[in-house]
Order: structure tokens, then C-alpha cells, then sequence
């Protein structure tokens, strides 16, 4: 029963993962390691690797190359890189869409 191979297989891939849980956890000592791991492992799981590229892997990517250059969020906020929510008084949210096209679909669903 235990040494059944299906069995094997099927404990295998989470021991794994916990070893390397464990091993992250203790190289690094963050509170916020063990979410991060997790959440990573969830989406695997579930085979959600576009949504890790366009959520995750994206925008870490553009914050880390802001901090490498040294720029200011607040003139690349002026010049559109980052959607700026605090404004809502001078432009509408919707604004977005409209660099897409989309601003007509979005009417279109608020008006449902």
C-alpha cells in the first residue's frame, strides 16, 4: 500500500514542495515569504501561468527596472506609465481604456 507506485507519485509532488518550502523559509526570513510561496504554488497548481506573467511577473519586472533607474513615480505618473487613482476628481478611471479602444465596450457593460 505504501510503496504502491501511484501513491508514490501522488505524495511525491507535494514532499517536494514542502522541502522547498522549507528550505525558502529558512534562507529568507521575510513575513511575508511564506504567502508569496503559497500563492506561487496555488497558481501553478492550477495552471495559471499567464495569469502569474500578467499579475505578478510584469509588474514586478517594471517596479524593479523604476528602482534600478532611480525614477519618480510621481513624473511617470504624469506622463501615464502609472494609473493614478488618487485623481478621480480631474479624470475619470475609464481613462485607461481608452489607450486600447476599449472605451466604447466599457460604456456599453455599464450601461447593462
Amino acid at each position: 500500500m505504501f510503496l504502491d507506485p501511484h501513491n508514490v507519485t501522488l505524495w511525491s509532488i507535494p514532499l517536494a514542495l514542502a522541502i522547498l518550502l522549507r528550505l525558502i523559509t529558512h534562507k529568507f526570513h521575510h513575513q511575508l515569504i511564506f504567502p508569496f510561496c503559497i500563492s506561487i504554488t496555488l497558481l501553478l497548481v492550477l495552471n495559471l501561468t499567464q495569469s502569474i506573467i500578467d499579475f505578478i511577473v510584469i509588474p514586478v519586472v517594471f517596479y524593479v527596472v523604476v528602482a534600478a533607474a532611480r525614477l519618480n513615480l510621481g513624473e511617470l505618473r504624469k506622463q501615464g506609465w502609472v494609473f493614478d487613482m488618487g485623481n478621480s476628481g480631474q479624470e475619470s478611471w475609464t481613462r485607461i481604456y481608452s489607450y486600447f479602444g476599449m472605451v466604447e465596450l466599457f460604456y456599453f457593460f455599464s450601461g447593462l
